[in-house]
């Protein structure tokens, strides 16, 4: 058996695992992943926001949405009261 200490949360965990466990420690046992340079971090982060990874872009996702909100009305689904607040969601079936 052989002890680890890992970092966790705002201190330290110990635990004892099997000699044949693998330990991946990033810097020492396996590579640092690449890096973007400074320069280009704005257009990086402004591209993953607007195509998230395996997803269609931000903008088609909103469309679809919308798109859903406008097929099932909120008055189908939530009966509201005088002034607009809401009540009890309906159940049963909708015409």
């Amino acid at each position: 058996m052989k002890q680890l200490a890992f970092e966790y949360g705002a201190g330290v965990m110990e635990a004892m695992l099997p000699d044949s466990t693998d330990v991946f420690i990033p810097g020492e046992t396996v590579k640092d992943p690449e890096s973007l340079p400074e320069e280009k971090l704005e257009e990086a982060y402004k591209e993953s926001l607007s195509h998230p990874i395996g997803m269609e872009t931000l903008t088609e996702l909103v469309k679809r949405i919308g798109s859903l909100q406008r097929s099932k009305p909120w008055s189908l689904l939530f009966r509201t009261g005088s002034r607009g607040e809401s009540k009890r969601p309906v159940t049963g079936s909708f015409p």
